[in-house]
């Protein structure tokens, strides 16, 4: 097997996505920050406005933050991206306990 040609990266790639090659062999896509964020804010419940000020994002959380049980795995994009949705609101992401998804443990709660 040939080995894969190096790839040209950005200083702007934060996020590597494996996905599990639904519509071919397994891969991994690198998202950019700005992407990620335009992503974010396009799909959340609540938008921040484009033009805001770093820093200036807390002045905005909306009152009563999101809690989130994520039905897919982390590793996947569904469970990843709308775990990161629920933080980038302020919001809590359940989790259930390792390997007890079905058997009626204890969830845990993990807070941004």
């Amino acid at each position: 097997m040939a080995a894969a040609a190096a790839t040209k990266r950005s200083g702007d790639d934060v996020f590597l996505l494996y996905t599990g090659g639904t519509t071919g062999l397994p891969k991994g896509v690198m998202w950019r920050q700005d992407d990620m964020f335009c992503n974010l804010n396009a799909t959340a419940l609540f938008r921040y406005p484009e033009d805001l000020a770093w820093g200036e994002f807390a002045k905005h959380l909306p009152e009563g933050p999101p809690v989130h049980l994520p039905a897919a795995p982390l590793m996947h994009g569904a469970g990843s991206i709308t775990s990161m949705s629920a933080f980038s609101q302020g919001g809590t992401v359940v989790l259930p306990p390792e390997s007890d998804v079905l058997g009626g443990g204890d969830a845990r709660c993990h807070r941004d």
